[in-house]
């Protein structure tokens, strides 16, 4: 049962039919079959001996002797009967037979009355017809009759299996001729003691000679191969014929069309008594493969905008020269506000600026090892490197100087400016991606000293990036052990010494240093991702207790938050803050938003504008914090909603600067404007700014900022001394 299962046998009918299938006789049959059939006819003294093939649903017949071939039914062929029985059926009278008595073919056309045919069976056992003799009188058929029609039938059975054989040679020989012609590729010998030299019509083809040009080795090294091609297959073949070692390689050749082929030779030695007798090979057209792939090289290491080599091609190139310990520099250079560029002149001008860049740096530095587009507006440049530092210096001079020449586009000029930064391995880095990480590094600090700057790698910048990593993860840390409080500073009216309202600050209480300022983790304020969840926990801490302190019946006038920047990449910020104001059942008009000059002239000016308007529509109030720090400039003031000016501590707490005091509540005031000066610490500020008119302060003159907790409510909250706030202008929910 297991072998039945392993080994599943064919029934007799698809064996059959998959040799007649294999066979494929044309219906005018196969010559060697006649002459079989004529010395039959002759032997049995019979007008017609045919061969019978029976296939699914039909006997067809291959016959001589004037008959032609013919098809019928299987059902009515004798032919059937004597592949079902597997043995000589003789029907000495077919109209006597019960058999086949009524058949058609002996009560009609052909009116066979005499059938005698023995069953042609395959050397498996497989009968696939019958080889009979055929009349139209009734006749006898003694034994010995019946063993010469046997032998006939076996000669015919064996003529067949060779003819079918020779069927699946021919047909072998043309797929491995279609095959060869598909993938291009042929064969080839090479007869030493002859020196004769043969090639295959496929090989032929690829080389473009004519199949019966006589050639040799030599004319064919001489004629087609190339100079460098010619001298590898010179040194592999001695070694082929020396230490029989075969080889498969790539050459290059010429044709005699001058058209130029990559091809791949394969060569083996026959042996014989010892010594190599004959070179057998192939040979494969591989141009489309090489020139697909490098396509696909190009596709991979080439930046299809500039046509310069991109990140991974120039990783490669510096792993390669690092591997070797070779000495280079690395100059990393960044578009200055190239965001802007695309945001404001278009796309278009942008990629014209990217290709002009490439254009350049390809043309200052033609003998770097690379120079690359590694993504967006970066770019890098990987030259040899000297002990010199002055070397790298002019460098980074004549970077600056390449790069200083505005674009000229479609008649218009673009001034354009790049930062760099520069790092050199080993000194700054042993490994790839250290002396990019260092180099980018050093770009990074180009960028926060303005436009235009290049600097050379130093360990202090790691250093500071590391603590900057450092911080943002200590950050996310005390978030989540809520060790941030927002501390509480009063706003005082400086005409009335009145409280006027608060500004929440934010502080983190830190289990070990104590309490934090803002300025100690600035960079988590501004960071993308940090920076909109502390500015969130400011918000929901303010209003929890605004609420709280209304609940208690206590009026606190306004509550000023600062709006961190990173705060403004959310297109949802001001639907988020009017939303937290719902929930807590707060009126807008009792909350003031701060946010600092840079906010204004950012690349996000619009967004910014978007938030703040609707905010302020809502009623929400809005200030300009540290005004005179920044760049802001009057038409931003005339720009933006703006309910409040905020003169930064540096100018109040300096003597020499009350001038500029002065010019900031004379353009508060003369816009309509609430102005509040920040920092006063003694009486000899505090008198200032209120001879000059400013209306509000804040500073450790008042009150340190304190936690809610800690606040004097009777001085603080004396309702009989705080009014409710005076906004006219603000509108309210």
């Amino acid at each position: 049962m297991l072998r039945a299962q392993l080994f599943p046998q064919v029934d007799e009918e698809t064996a059959r039919l998959e040799f007649l299938l294999d066979l494929d006789l044309s219906p005018s049959g196969y010559t060697g079959l006649d002459d079989v059939c004529d010395l039959a006819s002759a032997h049995f003294g019979i007008r017609t001996a045919c061969v019978t093939l029976l296939r699914s649903d039909v006997q067809h017949a291959y016959s001589t002797s004037g008959v032609v071939a013919f098809e019928i039914p299987r059902e009515q062929a004798f032919c059937n009967v004597t592949v079902a029985e597997r043995q000589t059926l003789v029907v000495n009278d077919a109209r006597i037979d019960p058999r086949f008595a009524n058949n058609p073919l002996v009560t009609g056309e052909p009116h066979i009355q005499f059938y005698a045919g023995a069953p042609l069976i395959l050397d498996d056992g497989t009968a696939i017809g019958a080889f009979c003799l055929i009349g139209h009188t009734p006749r006898t058929f003694d034994d010995d009759d019946q063993v010469a029609l046997a032998r006939f039938a076996r000669i015919v059975a064996r003529q067949l299996q060779s003819l079918q054989r020779l069927r699946l040679i021919d047909r072998r020989e043309a797929l491995l001729e279609q095959t060869a012609q598909l993938v291009q590729a042929g064969g080839w010998e090479y007869n030493i003691a002859l020196d004769r030299l043969t090639l295959s019509h496929q090989v032929c083809e690829i080389f473009g000679v004519s199949k019966h040009a006589r050639l040799t080795c030599d004319t064919l090294l001489n004629s087609l191969y190339t100079a460098e091609s010619r001298r590898a297959a010179l040194a592999d073949t001695d070694r082929l014929l020396k230490k029989n070692q075969k080889y498969d390689a790539i050459r290059e050749i010429v044709r005699p069309d001058g058209r130029r082929r990559w091809i791949r030779v394969l060569a083996t030695t026959d042996v014989e008594h010892g010594r190599p007798s004959r070179v057998l090979g192939a040979v494969e057209d591989i141009t489309a493969q090489r020139d697909s792939t490098r396509k696909l090289h190009e596709l991979a290491y080439t930046d299809a905008l500039t046509g310069l080599s991109n990140r991974a091609a120039f990783k490669l190139s510096l792993q390669d020269r690092l591997q070797y310990g070779m000495r280079v520099a690395m100059l990393m250079i960044n578009v200055d506000q190239f965001k802007d560029i695309n945001d404001t002149l278009g796309h278009h001008v942008g990629d014209r600026m990217l290709v002009d860049i490439g254009r350049r740096l390809k043309a200052a530095f033609p003998d770097a090892h690379s120079v690359a587009r590694l993504g967006g507006d970066e770019f890098a440049i990987l030259t040899s490197a000297s002990a010199d530092d002055d070397v790298l210096t002019n460098e980074l001079d004549l970077l600056q100087a390449v790069m200083a020449a505005p674009l000229v586009y479609e008649g218009s000029t673009y001034p354009m400016t790049v930062s760099i930064g520069a790092a050199v391995a080993p000194d700054d880095a042993a490994t790839a991606e250290s002396l990019l990480k260092n180099a980018d590094i050093a770009m990074s600090h180009a960028k926060t000293q303005g436009t235009g700057r290049a600097l050379r790698f130093k360990p202090p910048m790691l250093e500071q990036i590391e603590a900057r990593v450092q911080l943002l993860r200590d950050v996310r840390d005390a978030l989540d052990r809520n060790e941030f409080e927002l501390f509480y500073q009063p706003i005082i009216d400086l005409r009335t010494h009145r409280l006027a309202g608060f500004e929440g600050l934010m502080r983190w209480v830190h289990p070990v240093l104590g309490v934090i300022a803002p300025a100690s983790f600035m960079a988590a304020l501004n960071d993308p991702v940090i920076g909109p969840q502390l500015g969130r926990f400011a918000l929901r801490a303010a209003m929890t207790q605004m609420r709280n302190w209304l609940d208690a019946g206590l009026n606190f006038g306004r509550m000023s938050v600062n709006l961190a920047t990173a705060q403004f990449l959310d297109r949802n910020l001001a639907d988020d803050i009017l939303d937290m104001l719902a929930r807590t059942h707060l009126s807008p008009s009792l909350l003031m938003l701060e946010v600092t000059e840079g906010v204004y002239i950012g690349s996000e000016a619009d967004a910014v504008q978007a938030t703040v308007q609707r905010l302020h529509n809502a009623g929400v109030g809005i200030a300009l914090d540290d005004f005179g720090t920044g760049y802001a400039s009057l038409a931003h003031l005339r720009r933006f909603p703006i309910d409040r000016l905020k003169v930064d501590k540096s100018f109040v707490q300096r003597a020499e600067d009350i001038s500029i005091v002065e010019s900031i509540i004379g353009l508060g005031l003369s816009l309509n404007m609430e102005v509040v000066a920040e920092g006063i610490e003694d009486q000899h500020q505090l008198a200032g700014l209120k001879a000059r008119g400013c209306h509000y302060g804040q500073g450790y003159l008042f009150a340190r900022p304190l936690p809610a907790e800690d606040l004097d409510r009777a001085l603080f909250f004396d309702t009989t001394r705080v009014p409710a706030p005076a906004t006219p202008r603000i509108l309210t929910a």
